[in-house]
C-alpha cells in the first residue's frame, strides 16, 4: 500500500473511542486498538467490578485510630469516582465501642469552584448501631436505593448520635492535601489536615450551599461502597 503522510491522517481529536489510532511504521500503518490503550490506563486507575466492594477514599490507609468524633457534628471525607458507576451500600470500620450510639452516612457533591461539600445530600443511609467490638465493619444500604455517580470529586459525610466514635482514617489524604489545599503550608504538609466538619443534628442532612466548614484533625474516615452497576 502507498505511504500515508502523517499530515493526511485523521487528527486524534476527531477519533472516537471505537476507532483505531494510526501509528506510522516504515511504509505501512501499524494500528493499535484504543481498548489496548485504555487497558494500560486501567492499570493506573481503579477498575470497578459490579458486585464488589471498593474503597473510594484516596491516600494512605491506616489502622491508626482517628480523633474522637462529637455528637451532633457532621464530618466530611473527600472521595473520588473514576468512572460512571452505581452504588447501593456504604461502609466504614469503627475502632471503639460507643454504648447506645448510632451513626449515619451520606454522599454530597463538591462545589465546582471551592471544591467543598455543597447542596443537599445526594444519598444517605438509615441509622445503624455503634455498639459492639472494636475493629467492627459497619455497612448500611442507601435509603433510596442505588444511586448513579458520574466521575468526579464527592464528599462522604458521617454524623453520630453520641460522642466518642473512632474509625480507620486516611493518613495524609491525597485528595485533601493535593487537590483542595489549605490556607498555609502546615495545613497540607502534616497529617492533621484530613477532613471537614460542620454543626448538624443527628438524622438531619442539611443543604450545605451556604455552610461554613471547620477543618477536623484526623477525621477523614475510610469509606467503602458496594458497586451495583457500571455505566
Amino acid at each position: 500500500m502507498a505511504d500515508t503522510k502523517i499530515s493526511e491522517e485523521t487528527p486524534a481529536a476527531a477519533l472516537t473511542g471505537a476507532e483505531l489510532i494510526a501509528l506510522v511504521q516504515d511504509s505501512g500503518n501499524v494500528r493499535s486498538n484504543v481498548e489496548d490503550v485504555a487497558a494500560f490506563g486501567n492499570k493506573l486507575k481503579p477498575v470497578y467490578v459490579a458486585g464488589n466492594w471498593i474503597i473510594l477514599s484516596s491516600g494512605t490507609f491506616t489502622n491508626g485510630v482517628s480523633s474522637a468524633m462529637s455528637a451532633d457534628t457532621i464530618y466530611f471525607s473527600p472521595i473520588s469516582i473514576e468512572r460512571a458507576i452505581s452504588i447501593e451500600e456504604l461502609g466504614f470500620r469503627k475502632r471503639a465501642n460507643v454504648a447506645g450510639g448510632a451513626a449515619q452516612l451520606a454522599i454530597y457533591a463538591s462545589d465546582p469552584t471551592t471544591r467543598l461539600p455543597t447542596g443537599d445530600a445526594l444519598a444517605s443511609t438509615s441509622g445503624f448501631s455503634l455498639e459492639g467490638a472494636a475493629n467492627f465493619d459497619q455497612t448500611a444500604a442507601l435509603s433510596g436505593g442505588a444511586i448513579a455517580l458520574q466521575p468526579g470529586l464527592y464528599w462522604a459525610a458521617m454524623n453520630t448520635s453520641a460522642s466518642g466514635i473512632q474509625f480507620n482514617y486516611v493518613f495524609g489524604c491525597d485528595l485533601m492535601n493535593r487537590y483542595i489545599g489549605g490556607a498555609s503550608a502546615s495545613n497540607v504538609l502534616g497529617d492533621s489536615y484530613n477532613g471537614l466538619s460542620v454543626a448538624g443534628g443527628y438524622g438531619v442532612w442539611p443543604d450545605l450551599s451556604a455552610a461554613s466548614f471547620s477543618f477536623a484533625a484526623r477525621a477523614n474516615f475510610l469509606l467503602a461502597a458496594k458497586v451495583t452497576a457500571l455505566a
